[in-house]
């Protein structure tokens, strides 16, 4: 009998999304498709809960930086909430890939004007991020981190809070065998991409547990942080420090 993944480890398998040679095509439809799974399995409503709670003690004008942003529907969620709020969010939306970031202007294009204009993309690597220390008010990053080694999430998380002057939000997914088995269910009742079946279950035995999250955090140099469940199976990391 083959044993099924351990889920007390880290996988250490890359995802396709990460290989730089993947074809187009297939990291196109793969990111057209995320949005979904976001909106779904909870994955917005998560961090907006954060943003909800320090709302009344938010400036008026609120500068995000959005890391490690993929498609940026997190970014255009966060104008979204803004507008609702009256807080005028602007939203710099920053990811290693090339390909990525080019993609992501050209869909921006077809966003509401009033979204569109108040998110920014950039090209900017993670772990040594070209900003100024204060420079934002908050530091976002949703699924980025399970893409990460140990000690590149120390990094990223360290840099973060330098750049955030109120401070982070992490959202991420559970390591755990029943969040595994429900991605590869939920992928393939609905039928996404070969590259969107591949990696939800990949990304899930990359993700890092709640232990592994706040020894991360106090690596980072972190002080007033905690972790917390969400559905659908994900932890939100935060250190908001509020005026």
């Amino acid at each position: 009998m083959i044993p099924g993944p351990d889920f007390a480890r880290r996988y250490e398998g890359k995802e396709m999304m990460d290989d730089p040679d993947a074809a187009p095509e297939l990291l196109e439809q793969a990111l057209r498709e995320l949005p979904a799974i976001n909106r779904w399995l909870g994955g917005y409503s998560s961090t907006l809960r954060v943003f909800d709670s320090i709302a009344d003690e938010t400036p008026a004008a609120l500068r995000i930086l959005d890391v490690g942003t993929g498609i940026g529907d997190y970014a255009r969620q966060f104008v979204r909430w803004g507008m609702s709020r009256k807080i005028e969010v602007s939203v710099v939306a920053v990811d290693l890939s090339e390909r990525i970031v080019e993609h992501a202007t050209r869909k921006s294009e077809k966003w509401e004007p009033d979204i569109a204009k108040r998110v920014t993309f950039q090209v900017a690597d993670a772990r040594s991020l070209p900003f100024e220390s204060g420079s934002f008010d908050v530091a976002t990053a949703a699924l980025f981190f399970h893409h990460l080694s140990e000690q590149d999430a120390v990094m990223v998380l360290r840099e973060m809070s330098r750049v955030a002057r109120m401070g982070v939000i992490v959202n991420d997914i559970h390591r755990t065998a029943i969040a595994y088995h429900g991605i590869r269910a939920f992928t393939g009742a609905f039928r996404f991409s070969p590259m969107v079946r591949h990696d939800g279950p990949l990304s899930v035995r990359r993700a890092f547990k709640k232990s592994e999250l706040l020894k991360i955090a106090s690596d980072a140099g972190l002080e007033d942080y905690s972790v917390r469940w969400e559905w659908a199976f994900r932890w939100i990391l935060t250190d908001i420090r509020t005026p």
